[in-house]
């Protein structure tokens, strides 16, 4: 650090690589001493630009507020992190460009930090890798998220990652203790209504098919994806986090063509201006949300 013949070359070697060297000094005081601001500023030689928000004087408390949110791009370390250009080879921008790359669907969902945009139709970062600690990545209530503590980076959890039936099941993933993954994506080929309801939310039994028949279940998203889709719309009145899920749009001209059709939907009316729309108040489930 002290050594300027050595320090510049280095500091031009992680610029050229895009790596964002960040500093924090630790105070004992609430003040600064004199030796914290001599510190200080032999820490600022050694920081990316701008030296004057790369390098901070913090006590403990101070810090670990920091350390929590590193990657928050509202958080003073984080606004530089999350930038276009900002970063080493575990940040988020790696990953932009890698998943911008990606030109074909089940190549990007085989990604586990990408996820497909079937309104744009191109790959784009899943909504899990904004996350860039444990904590906040497990208590993502709209995504299902799981940590990585190989790469320390939060993925976007498949069915294969669960490894006890009942995450299994909680997931809307099928099990089959003699198969490999035991966890696995149900593939909607069940013959019966009930083995069909036991592939869970992915797969519904569709009794408008004759014969009935397993097919998937359409607007089936995360909370991300589904208010992208413009079929389709996530339905959180007045639900816990975990019963909330993606639904299709209802009262819209396609699901409901004739005046007749939405009338006779409870949870439609046909407004003046001749069109299908969402009636008021029923779509709360119960008193205590009506209210």
């Amino acid at each position: 650090i002290l050594d300027k013949d050595e320090l510049g070359p280095a500091g031009k070697v992680l610029a050229a690589q895009g790596v964002k060297v960040f500093g924090i000094l630790l105070r004992r005081q609430a003040s600064a001493t004199a030796d914290d601001v001599q510190n200080l500023a032999t820490l600022k030689e050694i920081v990316s630009d701008p030296k004057e928000t790369h390098a901070l004087s913090l006590q403990v408390d101070e810090a670990l507020s920091i350390m929590d949110g590193f990657c928050d791009p509202n958080s003073p370390f984080g606004t530089y992190i999350t930038q276009v250009g900002g970063g080493s080879n575990n940040n988020n921008n790696t990953q932009i460009s890698t998943c911008s790359q990606i030109g074909a669907l089940a190549s990007c969902d085989a990604v586990k930090t990408c996820q497909w945009n079937s309104i744009s139709l191109k790959c784009e970062d899943h909504p899990c890798f904004s996350h860039c600690n444990e904590k906040n990545c497990t208590n993502d209530p709209n995504n299902k998220c799981m940590w990585n503590a190989n790469n320390l980076e939060c993925e976007k959890a498949v069915c294969a990652d669960y490894k006890n039936q009942l995450d299994c099941k909680a997931n809307q993933c099928a099990w089959d203790g003699a198969k490999n993954p035991a966890c696995f994506e149900p593939d909607c080929d069940a013959t019966t209504e009930d083995a069909c309801v036991n592939l869970g939310q992915k797969c519904q039994w569709d009794t408008s098919l004759q014969p009935p028949d397993c097919v998937k279940t359409p607007c089936y998203h995360n909370k991300t994806e589904c208010v992208a889709d413009p079929d389709c719309m996530w339905d959180d009145v007045c639900a816990d986090p975990i019963d909330q899920k993606c639904v299709p749009k209802r009262c819209t001209l396609d699901s409901h063509k004739t005046q007749a059709g939405c009338q006779a939907d409870i949870y439609c009316v046909w407004s003046q201006q001749l069109t299908c729309e969402p009636a008021p108040c029923v779509n709360y489930p119960d008193e205590k949300c009506c209210d």
